[in-house]
């Protein structure tokens, strides 16, 4: 009876200290929501948009230009936790000073508002349609895209060619990447519901803070890190973000060609993801190729040793195929 009773107030014991260790954590979990969300709003207020934030549909977007010139660069980011400027911070403020360059937010990004349009690729391209006809951009652009917004910049050149000179992918997809991957869409709503979670508790802003996750290029100004910080952690993932993909998953249209509109494909060689992940890796060659096809004037450039988030990390690359592209036009 002795050695069970023993074994029993071990026992008794241990369950006693993950009591107290789980009241902790979860008091530690409370106070960093309660943080979080007070600083929320207090860096919403510090850090007003830079541009012009114009009336769409049932909200704002928000659009920045800089720079005198023709034909003026606009630039679109990827999905999930793209953030335009601070993604193409180094590059934006570089090809600025040779032409006018434009950054723009879709809705669910940066400083736009949520929407409660559909996020169909079709209505995408009548969003950003609606704003540059309301905004003092006039054109013609080069369309850049990076990753999903690769097919963004494509098919809005092909619904609105009379605007656009030119289109540059950076390791973007076709439409047909995304074409009846139905886990595809449910990976990524699994990863904005832990995404989400993290970013209501205030977990995300500590991996962000520590560096452990963020979007911003090294090269960037300490402002321009703490800004997209701030949308990492508050804008990570958004419902817009993952209806983006599922309407892309369900899309049987056929993609149309874009004539003789120049086209440079820029494509990451991905070796990592060539060897983890072959299966995804012959999807994005597949894709890549078939973007080739879309123009009479189309070339495609392998950027050795990078990864999907090369225009981010290797920012001069980025910079340098711009200025030769821009020469061509």
């Amino acid at each position: 009876m002795c050695l069970y009773s023993t074994l029993l107030i071990l026992i008794l014991e241990d369950d006693i200290m993950f009591f107290k260790i789980s009241v902790v954590l979860l008091g530690l979990l409370a106070l960093s929501t309660v943080y979080h969300q007070i600083q929320k709003k207090i860096e919403v207020n510090k850090n007003p948009a830079p541009g012009e934030m114009i009336r769409v549909g049932d909200g704002r977007m928000h659009i920045y230009g800089k720079g005198e010139g023709s034909p003026a660069i606009l630039f679109t980011c990827g999905n999930g936790m793209g953030f335009t400027l601070g993604n193409y911070y180094p590059v934006f403020s570089a090809l600025a000073k040779k032409t006018r360059v434009v950054i723009y937010d879709r809705f669910g990004y940066g400083w736009s508002d949520s929407t409660s349009r559909p996020r169909t690729m079709k209505q995408i391209n009548e969003d950003l349609y609606e704003l540059l006809d309301k905004s003092p951009e006039t054109g013609p652009f080069i369309l850049v895209g990076h990753s999903l917004g690769a097919t963004e910049v494509v098919e809005f050149a092909q619904r609105y060619p009379e605007l656009v000179v030119g289109v540059v992918t950076l390791d973007g997809t076709s439409p047909t990447f995304y074409r009846n991957r139905k886990s595809l869409h449910a990976q990524n709503t699994v990863a904005a519901a832990i995404a989400r979670l993290l970013s209501a508790t205030g977990l995300l802003r500590i991996l962000t803070n520590i560096n452990l996750l963020s979007t911003a290029g090294a090269s960037s100004p300490k402002e321009i890190v703490k800004i997209t910080n701030m949308m990492t952690y508050n804008r990570v993932y958004s419902h817009e973000a993952v209806e983006e993909v599922k309407a892309l998953i369900n899309n049987d249209q056929e993609q149309s060609t874009l004539g003789d509109i120049p086209v440079l494909i820029l494509t990451a060689d991905n070796l990592k993801m060539k060897k983890k992940q072959a299966e995804i890796y012959q999807y994005f060659v597949n894709s890549q190729k078939e973007l080739l096809t879309l123009s009479s004037k189309s070339r495609q450039k392998i950027i050795e040793n990078a990864d999907h988030f090369f225009p981010i990390k290797k920012p001069d690359i980025v910079i340098e195929e711009l200025l030769n592209f821009l020469d061509t036009l």
